[in-house]
């Protein structure tokens, strides 16, 4: 496991945590028997794809005014291969709803693509031939209120319920193997009795969230590593856990007026797309926010390939500089490295929400506030 030295610092603080959205003790995927949550998409749709769904004007497209009984979701990824093989199945699917009355006019089926950019999508659909509305969702906004369900391709079935809720009666995960298996799905579904699967939402345990392939004491190990590169002693570490959740190893160096603060936050995340393997890094920022160091600890790109010293300097690159106080987006263009954009889409996206950690480090006293 290759190791790289952290800056100069006297105050040294590891932030281990699995997710980038809300704390995995409040999240679980969303299943059958929940309620779909209320999903937004500022973005703007073809005039067919807006009478096709039902809908007034957009932008805002909200799925719960789509005036259908069956939402078909489809959660892809534009640079998944397995996304990609289930395109023609999915358009199959659409085209042969749109011919079948009574039935077509009770469905409704769309993407959404999770890290993706309207941009992104365009792509996709000009690539694979896709004719149903796509939707992006650049932020996964979207796929954490769903709880972060399982690696896309992953499909969502919702009916509308008597109070006008969507309620979820069925999920897929992976990759269909033929439109006719995809369509007798559906059909299976638009018969479901919502009275019998109701209640059975809200019985699934929160989602575990992933280790660290470090270990506490590699972690203590490396801290020290690091404070020996710089030729600073290490006084004192100690392991804290914020009344946000969050564990922090806070670790100090130096003496007077040489003493700063580096907080290190150590991630552990499970991918998005059922190619690629879970991603797992540091990045490190200081008082201000500033990101001022980036380390893979392992993370892979097309084939599962772990990143060589020259893709890590890369994305070290993109980053150093960037604020997580002001929480710096993501350019697909500029920011992924070739080959690895879905593990550039989970780096960015911990770095959106460390911002909350950064937050939750100032309000209790970890760092001064301004």
């Amino acid at each position: 496991m290759k190791r790289y030295p952290l800056l100069a610092v006297a105050t040294l603080v590891f932030a281990a945590s699995a997710w980038g959205g809300p704390p995995p003790s409040e999240s679980s995927p969303i299943g059958v028997g929940d309620y779909l949550p209320d999903l937004v998409f500022a973005t703007g749709l073809s005039e067919e794809h807006i009478r096709y769904l039902g809908l007034d004007s957009v932008p805002p497209v909200v799925l719960s005014k789509v005036d259908r009984d069956l939402l078909v979701i489809e959660l892809l990824i534009a640079q998944c291969f397995k996304c990609q093989k289930q395109a023609p199945i999915f358009e199959g699917a659409y085209k042969e709803l749109a011919a079948l009355e009574g039935t077509g006019e009770r469905v409704a089926m769309l993407g959404v693509g999770v890290g993706n950019t309207t941009a992104s999508l365009d792509i996709f659909r000009e690539t694979f031939g896709v004719s149903f509305p796509l939707l992006p969702d650049d932020s996964l906004t979207a796929f954490d209120l769903l709880g972060r369900p399982g690696r896309a391709p992953y499909t969502i079935f919702a009916r509308k319920a008597d109070d006008a809720r969507r309620m979820v009666v069925s999920v897929h995960g992976g990759a269909f193997r033929s439109s006719e298996e995809l369509l007798e799905e559906i059909k299976v579904t638009l018969e479901y009795d919502l009275s019998v699967i109701k209640g059975e939402g809200g019985k699934r345990p929160a989602v575990e969230p992933l280790e660290s392939i470090i270990s506490r004491d590699e972690i203590e190990k490396l801290l020290t590593q690091a404070a020996d590169t710089l030729a600073a002693k290490t006084r004192k570490t100690t392991l804290l856990k914020l009344d946000s959740g969050d564990e922090v190893y806070v670790m100090t160096t130096g003496y007077g007026g040489a003493a700063k603060k580096l907080f290190a936050k150590v991630e552990s995340r499970r991918t998005i797309c059922g190619d690629c393997h879970d991603s797992h890094f540091i990045y490190v920022f200081d008082a201000e926010g500033k990101i001022v160091d980036f380390l893979s600890i392992s993370l892979t790109k097309k084939g599962n390939i772990e990143w060589d010293a020259d893709e890590v300097a890369f994305m070290k690159d993109r980053l150093i500089g960037r604020s997580i106080a002001e929480g710096d987006g993501f350019d697909v263009k500029v920011d992924a490295l070739t080959g690895a954009t879905i593990t550039s889409i989970l780096i960015f996206d911990s770095l959106r929400a460390g911002r909350r950690l950064y937050e939750n480090l100032v309000s209790e006293g970890q760092i001064k506030s301004k």
